[in-house]
């Protein structure tokens, strides 16, 4: 149950540094970012080209993220119930069967949430030292969003394309 508490409290830490970078780059109704999981379809309006999430290219992140969301709550909910329903002998596999699925879904949040930060950081030609590091680190990514490069005057088209 606390990890999902600490998933929506970054959720939430997420969408307010999402905010701030989306009302920098002049986007109309920035403010729905604070609404949970809206701010991951504004990075798809940032990045209309998406991103590569080890070497897979991600055209979507809004989408993904629902999609991660919704097995590991089926998951989670089905795990729930052999709890409480199953004989004491069978709880055990069924836990760590429903926990593959469960981690599987949070590996790939994380890396496809790293891929898409540093892609908007390269993107705006935000220079931080050691962002890659940084960004690996998941809770700093917020805070990372606020430090995007605010002297740019027209954010939506200057990405520059890595040869």
């Amino acid at each position: 149950m606390w990890g999902w508490i600490a998933f929506a409290i970054f959720v939430e830490l997420y969408a307010v540094g999402m905010t701030v970078l989306a009302k920098n780059s002049q986007m109309e109704n920035y403010l729905l970012c604070l609404i949970p999981f809206v701010a991951f379809f504004y990075v798809d309006k940032l990045l209309p080209d998406g991103f590569r999430s080890l070497t897979i290219k991600t055209n979507s992140l809004g989408k993904m993220i629902v999609k991660m969301l919704i097995i590991s709550i089926v998951a989670y909910i089905y795990m729930q119930w052999g709890v409480h329903n199953l004989p004491e002998k069978e709880i055990q596999p069924l836990t760590q069967l429903m926990l593959v699925p469960i981690c599987m879904c949070v590996i790939v949040f994380w890396v496809a949430l790293v891929s898409s930060t540093l892609t908007l950081i390269f993107g705006f030609g935000t220079e931080i030292k050691c962002e890659r590091l940084i960004c690996i680190l998941l809770i700093s990514i917020p805070f990372l969003l606020l430090a995007i490069n605010k002297d740019k005057k027209n954010y939506k088209t200057e990405f520059r394309r890595k040869p």
